[in-house]
């Protein structure tokens, strides 16, 4: 329901569980001895916010020792995120996580007239996320766009991106990081 919900017509604000979630021991374990976490990329309301909304999960991450590496993702989503800029999604992602990331990686390569075309007729409206991130010590800016063209699966309901990360590059940026 979230997924297809026009959140910015409805004006939500805030999301919480209804039922209380509870962090998983394991997790809890895993996350205080990681010594980088990766927040996404990936949709903002459906795969990265649920997360933090977890009892427990917020208070793991404060309490980790753990390096944030925060790749903003590429595109806005039609009802809820359109006309966002990389500072609204950082923004975002700090809140809910409590404390700021310490590296954000950013896009700086244009997707393909056909990528772009393709989303828009999709996604009905500007759908690219534009950098605003000022100076920062934590920006690193790197080619992380595949040029590939996607297409969902006959039996995949679901709406994909599509223009996506190249899971390459992401690697390569998030390996960079980590080997200094």
């Amino acid at each position: 329901n979230i997924d297809e919900a026009d959140l910015q017509k409805l004006g939500v604000k805030e999301f919480f569980y209804q039922n209380k979630a509870a962090l998983n021991e394991h997790a809890r374990q895993a996350i205080a001895q990681a010594d980088y976490i990766v927040v996404g990329p990936g949709d903002l309301y459906t795969s990265l916010i649920p997360n933090f909304l977890v009892s427990g999960f917020r208070e793991a991450i404060l309490e980790s020792k753990a390096k944030i590496i925060l790749p903003i993702n590429l595109t806005n989503k039609q009802g809820h995120n359109m006309g966002w800029l990389a500072s609204d999604y950082v923004g975002s992602i700090e809140k809910y996580l409590g404390k700021k990331a310490d590296f954000i990686l950013v896009n700086n390569k244009m997707p393909s007239k056909e990528q772009v075309e393709q989303y828009k007729a999709e996604e009905r409206g500007d759908v690219l996320i534009r950098d605003d991130l000022k100076a920062d010590k934590r920006i690193i800016k790197a080619p992380l766009l595949s040029h590939q063209i996607f297409e969902n699966s006959k039996g995949d309901l679901m709406k994909r991106s599509f223009i996506r990360h190249d899971s390459e590059k992401l690697s390569e940026a998030i390996s960079k990081i980590i080997s200094k």
